[in-house]
């Protein structure tokens, strides 16, 4: 069992559960790029055999996941769309891509 450090504060809690359309939208992009990562990996790394088998597993895994939680999404009536990416994940590609 995975045991935290510090209880979580009820405003956490509270602030998430109001926020639980965008957490869903944001679990599926996760799960559907968790998936699209290990296809990429199959089709980079071909001649690693032993790994071939356990990632297209996975793939299916995180599709199956993607697909659960498309169906949660569709209960509340939310729809799958676009995300604009977080400023925060560019910063640190900024600064490892720069002239």
């Amino acid at each position: 069992m995975f045991v935290l450090a510090a209880p979580t504060e009820d405003v956490w809690v509270q602030k998430a559960l109001g926020g639980m359309d965008a957490i869903l939208l944001d679990h599926a992009h996760c799960e559907k790029k968790a998936a699209s990562t290990a296809l990429g990996l199959i089709y980079r790394y071909p001649d690693r055999t032993s790994l071939l088998v356990p990632l297209a597993r996975l793939a299916r895994e995180e599709l199956d996941h993607f697909e659960q939680v498309l169906a949660h999404m569709n209960e509340r009536g939310i729809v799958f769309e676009r995300q604009e990416p977080s400023p925060y994940a560019g910063r640190p590609m900024d600064a490892c891509f720069r002239d």
